[in-house]
């Protein structure tokens, strides 16, 4: 009989016996998301366009020109009361071979509000009395930007893509700051601050060695002594899921590094949240249907599947065993790494 290479079909049908509403998209996840088209920054609003906020929800507006004009709501209706997040957007224009903060006479200013009208510099926000800064700025990024957070348009006022497209002149990123309240009940401010929950956690890093390193499935491996993870709480065996806001999926490891590597090219924090629970492993089910699969193709039996083994069994589908599982120098798949290959599948579904 013909044996397909379906990976995920193989863990879906433990779960699923019973289901039998067509066929399953057994299709592996991509290496990135594809984002939509965000909204034309047109149709943004502003915090503080229409009625001021109430004491209790953002900070009062300091006088003169150093305003908190872009404060950023939050669905937790306590940290709304402890904690604001401020915002301002860089903007650049392309010139012939490079992307420059020097932009035309006629366009917004290179640091400005979200509809360019008001000139909002980093260094133009204070604090009002009684608040505090939590950390640097970090850039915001999410599933509407690239990978270091920009979005791109023909020209300020058009309509914003999420990728860089043919014709496209102009691009923007967010850069967020987090303020907080200067709490003298430190038992309630404690209790603010942990804002987590057990199964997730999400940490600021200051520009520098992060201090962790980090193999498959995105799993921490290590931590450094001295280092700003550890002080920070960082343990062996979290998964990390995002970064700065943008979704990083398990067996990404190139993407990941890459994407750390960037953003600590970039003068700003970096907030990565970890999946504390740890990467989901399979169960015992799974491992022995898992280890059958293997045994079905290692004919010879040796522990080892090796292309004709491979060919003979799974015909014209034999090379997506060498495509999507990591090989040994000889060419051939272990049992261990077939088997890691099905964790990364399960992580993934």
């Amino acid at each position: 009989a013909k044996l397909l290479w379906q990976p995920a079909l193989l863990l879906l049908s433990i779960d699923n016996k019973e289901t039998k509403e067509g066929p399953i998209d057994n299709s592996p996840s991509n290496a990135v998301v594809t984002p939509t088209v965000p909204e034309n920054n047109a149709a943004e609003k502003r915090a503080d366009s229409k009625e001021p906020p109430s004491p209790c929800i953002a900070p009062p507006r300091p006088p003169g020109n150093n305003k908190i004009s872009q404060t950023e709501g939050n669905k937790d209706p306590f940290r709304d009361l402890v904690a604001r997040d401020v915002s301002t957007y860089e903007n650049q224009r392309y010139y012939l071979r490079s992307w420059s903060r020097n932009l035309l006479p006629t366009d917004r200013p290179t640091w400005s509000d979200a509809d360019g009208t008001e000139e909002l510099p980093k260094e133009s926000f204070k604090l009002p009395q009684g608040w505090k800064w939590d950390g640097g700025w970090r850039i915001s990024a999410g599933d509407k930007t690239d990978v270091l957070g920009w979005i791109y348009a023909v020209d300020f006022g058009w309509t914003w893509y999420p990728s860089l497209m043919r014709k496209t002149f102009v691009r923007r990123r967010k850069w967020i700051r987090t303020m907080k309240r200067d709490l003298k009940d430190a038992s309630l401010a404690s209790s603010a601050n942990d804002s987590s929950t057990e199964s997730v956690k999400s940490i600021r890093f200051q520009p520098g060695k992060l201090g962790f390193r980090f193999s498959s499935h995105n799993e921490v491996t290590g931590v450094a002594p001295n280092s700003q993870a550890l002080a920070k709480g960082v343990r062996e065996g979290w998964v990390i899921s995002h970064v700065n806001g943008r979704r990083v999926h398990a067996g990404e490891e190139a993407h990941l590094e890459y994407l750390l590597k960037e953003y600590l090219k970039i003068e700003g924090d970096l907030d990565i949240t970890f999946n504390t629970t740890g990467v989901a492993q399979l169960s015992k089910e799974e491992h022995l249907l898992v280890g059958e699969f293997f045994e079905c193709l290692d004919l010879d039996g040796n522990g080892h599947i090796d292309a004709k083994e491979a060919k003979a069994k799974l015909h014209n589908e034999a090379h997506f065993v060498f495509e999507d599982v990591e090989v040994d120098g000889d060419g051939s798949v272990s049992r261990n790494k077939f088997i890691e290959a099905f964790v990364r599948y399960k992580n993934r579904l």
